[in-house]
């Protein structure tokens, strides 16, 4: 479902791109692809976002966990799955660099760090800390609207596990598209997941012993962005 998605997305891109270019809506200087990301003798009105930029973060998380595990006494092989019966809203704040041509391939990083907004039982306040990197397409759309998708991956921190038997740094991949508005606004809608790893010792002091290799607890859903350039 993520192959597909990414590769929809992809073909999406370039066939705006194409229409735009056959139809001469936006005169865009042909540069090549380093010089457009790296050069510091640029244009800045040829770019969605060149710079730093800070922006509001919003993810809509659900989880998914899977634990197989070994009575290393019997051999016995147990197994344990399910779902989240619903999501948790976490939301904050977003700070990193892009570079980001209108027309074509772009870069952009971050890092976002987000307070869980629902209410736990032992009354403590939980954070998400993500760092992401993301590769860019983009199309103008017309002289103030540019379209671009983007795609990467991300080492995602949450403190909510860091008393749990499972590793609260867990590592995942993101896709999406986004909007530029002007020469500084953009709004971006997404999807993430991030895998985490049950830890060696989730039973501890006992005869059973995790199989890390089918066990894992996955993050996902939803996020929005809403970013400024400076």
């Amino acid at each position: 479902m993520f192959k597909k998605s990414l590769v929809l997305l992809v073909s999406l891109i370039l066939g705006a791109s194409a229409f735009a270019r056959g139809n001469d809506s936006e005169d865009v200087e042909t540069q090549t692809t380093s010089s457009k990301l790296f050069s510091s003798d640029y244009k800045r009105e040829d770019y969605i976002a060149r710079g730093v930029i800070v922006g509001l973060a919003y993810d809509h998380v659900d989880s998914e966990i899977k634990l197989k595990y070994r009575n290393k006494v019997t051999g016995e092989t147990f197994e344990t799955s399910g779902k989240s019966d619903r999501g948790i809203d976490v939301s904050g704040l977003k700070v990193g660099y892009a570079s980001m041509p209108k027309q074509g391939l772009g870069l952009n990083m971050g890092l976002t760090a987000m307070k869980f907004n629902s209410k736990f039982d032992d009354g403590k306040a939980y954070y998400n800390y993500r760092g992401e990197g993301n590769l860019t397409l983009s199309t103008v759309l017309s002289r103030s609207l540019a379209l671009y998708g983007f795609g990467g991956a991300n080492l995602n921190y949450v403190t909510a596990f860091d008393t749990e038997p499972v590793t609260p740094l867990g590592f995942g991949l993101q896709i999406g598209g986004g909007l530029s508005i002007g020469a500084n606004a953009s709004f971006e809608l997404g999807y993430s997941v991030s895998f985490h790893q049950w830890r060696d010792d989730a039973f501890k002091d006992t005869d059973l012993e995790v199989k890390k290799e089918d066990s894992y607890v996955l993050m996902k859903g939803l996020m929005a962005r809403a970013t400024y350039n400076f």
